[in-house]
């Protein structure tokens, strides 16, 4: 019988929809046959709603100006255009915003039915800005309310692992910064690399993350061409440090389900 459910969500700029494959195929092997099949994995992409947008102006910009530096711009249009695109400002209503929540919300209602609308257990892997896309989302799915399940209302997640996140670039602009509050007992662990200049910390946000985040963990991921520069960014769910972790505390909320 499946035990726990475990959302992945991506970051900037991932067009593909098996962005987690490898990843989860990386955690199951470290689960091991006895572990592994009470796992419901949930990936959640949502690079896609903004992909056809983002092609067509690339196609129209280099037709008109012929411009170069082509694969840097491809990056930026794909990376920067999704944060940019995704950013919401208070009292201010965001289409993009509202599609990437609607389109991880039915994620999570399809899983639910799966699971015979069994509460149970949530984990959440959030990579780059994906780590402030789910933090939104718990926000607004707790203050809002629309479902009677804990599962749907994020009343059930045990642990949050956010992997080179970027969440304190976004909230420069505001002045009262609060972050969510998990369930009693839940733990989040902030995973990052100091080479990686989009990752940051997060209990130094303030007091209240100081208290919500369990641990700002600093680790060492990427190999001899990236593990001591920036890129070091793409390599985090494939780093055994991040795999075992994640995959002892699905080990570990099994167990205590036992």
């Amino acid at each position: 019988m499946i035990k726990v459910a475990v959302a992945v969500i991506h970051g900037m700029g991932h067009s593909d929809r098996h962005f987690a494959d490898g990843f989860i195929q990386s955690v199951n092997n470290f689960l091991g046959s006895e572990f592994s099949p009470q796992v419901e994995w949930i990936p959640l992409h949502w690079a896609g709603l903004l992909e056809g947008r983002q092609e067509r102006y690339l196609k129209r910009a280099n037709k008109s100006a012929r411009l170069d530096w082509q694969q840097e711009r491809d990056f930026i249009v794909h990376t920067l255009g999704d944060a940019v695109a995704y950013r919401k400002e208070p009292g201010y209503s965001n289409q993009t915003y509202d599609r990437v929540h609607a389109k991880i919300s039915l994620k999570l209602k399809q899983a639910w039915a799966d699971l015979e609308h069994r509460s149970i257990p949530l984990i959440w892997v959030a990579n780059s800005l994906g780590g402030y896309v789910m933090s939104n989302f718990i926000w607004d799915t707790m203050r809002d309310r629309h479902s009677d399940s804990e599962f749907l209302l994020q009343e059930t997640i045990r642990y949050v692992f956010t992997t080179g996140c970027s969440i304190p670039l976004f909230n420069f602009g505001h002045r009262n910064i609060v972050p969510i509050q998990l369930p009693e007992g839940a733990e989040w662990y902030n995973i990052f690399d100091r080479d990686d200049v989009l990752a940051w910390p997060l209990k130094p946000i303030n007091r209240a993350y100081d208290e919500v985040v369990t641990e700002d963990v600093s680790i060492r991921v990427g190999g001899m061409l990236t593990g001591w520069n920036p890129l070091c960014h793409l390599n985090y769910w494939t780093d055994f440090d991040v795999i075992s972790r994640v995959g002892d505390a699905i080990r570990e909320t099994i167990e205590s389900e036992a």
